[in-house]
């Protein structure tokens, strides 16, 4: 992220303008679901943000499989590394304790 735009850009910050992310697209390109994109990721959030001892998982599971492609745009393999997404799904995460209740 560009610092001018996100200061502090390696940390989590909850008070960012969600609205300034271009991964939602802009006028007749934005997402038709960002409402509830929105909705789904600040729910997550939540959800690990409260996670106890929340770490890596050990050896190769708990690590990113990413690739550069054209244009710096990051391309990433799927957990049984047979092909690529654009999605980070092939690092995995533990916790102590169970998952927290989600308030409605």
């Amino acid at each position: 992220m560009d610092p001018t735009s996100f200061p502090e850009p390696e940390k989590v910050r909850l008070d960012r303008d969600m609205d300034l992310y271009a991964h939602f697209g802009f006028g007749p390109h934005q997402c038709l679901g960002i409402g509830l994109c929105k909705l789904a990721l600040t729910t997550m959030l939540k959800v690990i943000g409260r996670l106890d001892n929340l770490r890596r998982a050990p050896g190769p599971q708990g690590q990113l499989k990413k690739l550069s492609g054209p244009g710096g745009i990051a391309k990433y393999m799927n957990p049984n590394q047979s092909g690529f997404s654009p999605f980070p799904t092939s690092m995995k995460i533990q916790w102590d304790g169970e998952l927290p209740q989600v308030e409605r």
